[in-house]
């Protein structure tokens, strides 16, 4: 064989190799399988609901706890609270706008937590904030 062959079955196999071992990795060692986080935001994609008469409105939000330990669930508690933000934002910009876009940015108004609950290995949390407040 030529020298030139070689390396280019050299650089081929190594090539493959990363790619095996980036594609694989997470799966062999329990990482997030593709798609969870699409089905965890489905979960609670519309969870924002405005009651004008009680001014409140509410919104929920989902986190996977990771490992069973004081630190995974204050994580997943963490991702919770920053989902149910996400979905207080999108209901402001749907309140405010008529629909809801895929790119949400802003500042989320004070908000109190109402119900938090662990149910399997995810960490679901409800906020509630006043209308007039989400509104400005």
């Amino acid at each position: 064989m030529e020298p030139n062959m070689t390396n280019l079955y050299k650089k081929f196999f190594v090539a493959l190799f990363i790619g095996l071992y980036v594609f694989l990795t997470p799966a062999l060692s329990g990482g997030e399988p593709i798609g969870s986080v699409n089905s965890l935001r489905t979960m609670t994609q519309y969870s924002g609901k405005a009651y004008p008469y009680r001014n409140l409105a509410v919104a929920s939000g989902v986190g996977v706890i990771r490992e069973n330990s004081a630190q995974g669930r204050l994580l997943a508690r963490r991702a919770a609270l920053l989902d149910a933000r996400r979905n207080l934002l999108a209901l402001r910009r749907e309140l405010l706008n008529g629909f809801s876009p895929r790119d949400l940015s802003g500042h989320v108004a004070a908000h109190k937590v109402v119900g938090e609950r662990v149910e399997g290995n995810l960490y679901f949390l409800d906020v509630e904030v006043p209308l007039d407040a989400l509104l400005k």
